[in-house]
């Protein structure tokens, strides 16, 4: 996890979590750069949101935590079942997105909800959207297919 200041991370009564199976814009870090935000905001697919207490500075913060899914416009990059496309019209539209877009199922981070890793140029968080009830079963079903559980 990477070293937090205290403005580092969003208010959590000011700036509410997301929740699981939205779509939220991320400076998803690139692994070879270690934890460090990437420079283009993507779509990522929230997996889990949770809060800790964590220590920054030597004062407790409530902090929040999102897990994420990589996502990109590649969507032959990663086939199912790794790959979760998301190309039909109503579901882009569901989800925020104005281009087809895969999320790679074996590709998540947990990192802390701050402006660091969520935020537009304004540095507020963008949530474009949500899966439907019928992608969060697709989801389900893909993801037993890939792991095999």
């Amino acid at each position: 996890m990477p070293d937090l200041g205290p403005d580092d991370i969003f208010d959590l009564e000011a700036t509410a979590l997301p929740v699981a199976f939205d779509i939220i814009w991320c400076h998803f870090p690139y692994r070879q750069q270690g934890l460090e935000p990437g420079p283009v905001a993507r779509p990522c697919l929230v997996r889990r949101v949770y809060r800790r207490d964590t220590l920054i500075k030597g004062v407790r913060h409530a902090v929040g935590y999102v897990v994420v899914i990589y996502g990109t416009k590649q969507i032959d990059k990663f086939n199912p079942p790794r790959g979760l496309h998301v190309d039909d019209a109503e579901e882009k539209r569901a989800c925020g997105l104005s281009v087809d877009t895969v999320f790679d199922l074996s590709d998540h981070l947990t990192l802390p909800w701050s402006p660091r890793y969520f935020s537009n140029a304004k540095g507020r968080p963008t949530i474009s959207g949500h899966f439907t009830d019928a992608m969060k079963e697709r989801l389900k079903a893909q993801y037993k297919q890939f792991t095999g559980a």
